[in-house]
């Protein structure tokens, strides 16, 4: 407005001085004004619309960074993986388990495994995975980038109890089976028995991340980790190390 106001004075001017300025002279000034005003707006969009766009970036790039250190670390803070805080609904669900063949795994609680039999869905398919109901310590520490305490111990029993085993299964409960980074949520099964419950037994989980109904093995999952406690084993050795509310803080 201010801009149009001023090419108002102009030809205000211009035209009160008409004896002397012909209407060409008025209407080049005119032109000229306008154009200068033009560009300079121009200028001004695309040097905000820069700034703007190099903000944008840097910040999903900032952000995917770090979305990648926590799908690889298994870490997540957002609704999809948080503690409930309300009254915890079980399942009861007669939830069918899989045969799978183990891949590979990053910590304690972040592997792959590919499906030997299922649904259409997932058979023959390798999953990236999320034990449900159990948080391992983080390989590398957001702060010091260094392994946090029996990071590695989980990693390394994980892996060996996978490895050993004769009959591994998977499987879902009633609720969400991925999280928001597209990991499948399982319990895994070897040889009979809860691979959550042998790391919570062992001090090298913790029961976290609950999210009803995904509650099926809960109670058994919460007793391996109360031995666990009672015996001052693993995570549990170190004071205030552990605990629902932050996870692991070394």
């Amino acid at each position: 407005m201010k801009k149009i106001c001023g090419i108002l004075v102009l030809v205000s001017l211009l035209v009160g001085c008409s004896e002397q300025v012909t209407e060409e002279e008025i209407t080049k000034a005119v032109t000229d004004k306008v154009e200068s005003e033009i560009n300079k707006a121009v200028n001004e969009t695309v040097d905000k619309v820069k700034q703007e766009g190099k903000e944008t970036a840097e910040g999903l790039i900032e952000d995917g960074s770090n979305k990648l250190s926590e799908w690889l670390s298994g870490t997540t803070d957002t609704s999809s993986e948080t503690n409930e805080t309300r009254e915890i609904t079980h399942s009861n669900g007669s939830v069918e388990e899989y045969e799978v063949e183990y891949i590979s795994n990053y910590d304690g609680d972040t592997l792959k495994v590919r499906f030997l039999e299922g649904d259409s869905d997932n058979v023959g398919k390798t999953l990236n995975t999320r034990l449900l109901l159990v948080d391992s310590s983080e390989l590398k520490d957001r702060n010091s980038g260094k392994p946090q305490p029996y990071s590695k111990e989980a990693r390394d029993r994980a892996k060996e109890l996978l490895n050993n085993a004769k009959t591994i299964k998977a499987s879902f409960d009633i609720g969400s089976r991925f999280d928001h980074y597209d990991r499948a949520l399982l319990y895994i099964s070897i040889d009979g028995k809860l691979l959550q419950t042998t790391l919570a037994e062992e001090g090298l989980v913790m029961v976290r991340y609950i999210n009803a109904p995904n509650t099926r093995h809960l109670d058994e999952i919460k007793a391996a980790e109360g031995r666990a406690k009672e015996k001052g084993i693993g995570i549990w050795s170190i004071e205030d190390y552990a605990t629902s509310e932050k996870g692991f803080t070394p």
